[in-house]
């Protein structure tokens, strides 16, 4: 019973290191990807229109452009932040990026990383309604 009882906690060991360096890759990853989301972030913030629409997501871009607008014209009309980047939070592709006056959603497509979504108020438990982002 013994070696036994050993073989199940050597296999539990083993387990848990190859979770716990599991989680170490993923936290890597998401702490390597910070700058540039920071950098993206301010650059959508103190970007005008056209730099604004250059650094959207496929999919948010065609949304926005469904009005008939231009996404410069659409953007101009829009409650997007221009403040100094606050916090950054990085989960795998996707990043959430509190701005002092907005808060962006970032998602990373083989291009880079692209706002997802903008002009975000808090809407109670954690969601939020976006001015901008993908249907």
């Amino acid at each position: 019973m013994a070696s036994a009882g050993s073989g199940f906690s050597g296999r539990a060991a083993l387990l848990l290191t190859l979770a716990a360096g599991l989680v170490a890759t993923v936290a890597g990853c998401s702490s390597a990807d910070e700058p540039e989301v920071r950098d993206i972030a301010s650059s959508f913030a103190s970007s005008g229109p056209q730099g604004r629409c250059d650094l959207l997501a496929p999919a948010t871009l065609t949304s926005l452009v469904q009005g008939g607008e231009s996404c410069p014209e659409a953007v101009q009309h829009l409650p997007v932040g221009s403040g100094e980047v606050v916090s950054v939070e990085v989960w795998g592709v996707d990043a959430q990026v509190h701005l002092t006056d907005d808060t962006l959603f970032l998602t990373r497509d083989d291009t880079g990383w692209r706002v997802s979504a903008a002009a975000c108020a808090p809407a109670g438990k954690g969601s939020y309604l976006c001015q901008v982002e993908a249907s």
